[in-house]
């Protein structure tokens, strides 16, 4: 499946775009071209079933004054008028959204529903790494990546086995509870975000 481009926007200081489901948000550029929603709830999936904002939502619902004086005026006015400051969340290229809109809403799924991504995916995989050996324990580290890896996978003899996956196979995984929605997330964010 060819990529979309990267988008230029208009030289605006805050604009209108449509997210994944097609409602229209508003949005905002920084001076080095990172798109930012005005509401952080806007950039990430969440389950009708779950208390929002969750736990795992809220500890990173911190300021980051750094990337908050990227932006200018208005649309610096626009990205803190929710929360009284700018958090990463908000932007279109954090890992940190991407990463609660895959793994946070599986967590959230039924323990059927995660069993199955589970053992679906393990089988999916070929085993590759032993999670158990006899008495010795190993662990796998699961890197993701936005683009084809770029960390060598250590030999699965070891006692961390290190593994790497692109967000384009996560979305390609039919098992993952919210599969559908979840491709239309990552092509809207593959869309929006800095290359």
């Amino acid at each position: 499946m060819a990529q979309p481009p990267y988008v230029v926007i208009p030289i605006e200081p805050t604009f209108r775009i449509t997210d994944w489901n097609g409602r229209a948000i508003e949005a905002a550029q920084s001076r080095g071209n990172v798109v930012a929603v005005a509401d952080f709830s806007d950039n990430l999936m969440r389950l009708e079933s779950a208390l929002w904002p969750t736990a795992a939502v809220l500890q990173k619902l911190c300021r980051n004054p750094r990337h908050e004086e990227a932006f200018d005026g208005q649309a610096r006015q626009l990205l803190t008028e929710r929360l009284g400051f700018y958090s990463d969340l908000q932007s279109l290229h954090s890992e940190d959204a991407i990463t609660w809109s895959f793994f946070g809403t599986l967590s959230m799924a039924s323990p059927v529903k995660r069993t199955a991504f589970c053992g679906s995916n393990y089988r999916r995989t070929k085993k590759i790494a032993r999670l158990n050996s006899g008495a010795v324990f190993r662990f796998v580290v699961v890197n993701v990546v936005w683009h084809s890896p770029f960390v060598t996978d250590s030999p699965c003899n070891a006692p961390i086995t290190m593994r790497t996956i692109a967000w384009s196979d996560l979305a390609s995984w039919s098992e993952h509870p919210n599969t559908t929605e979840f491709r239309l997330y990552y092509e809207w964010k593959q869309r929006w975000s800095k290359k």
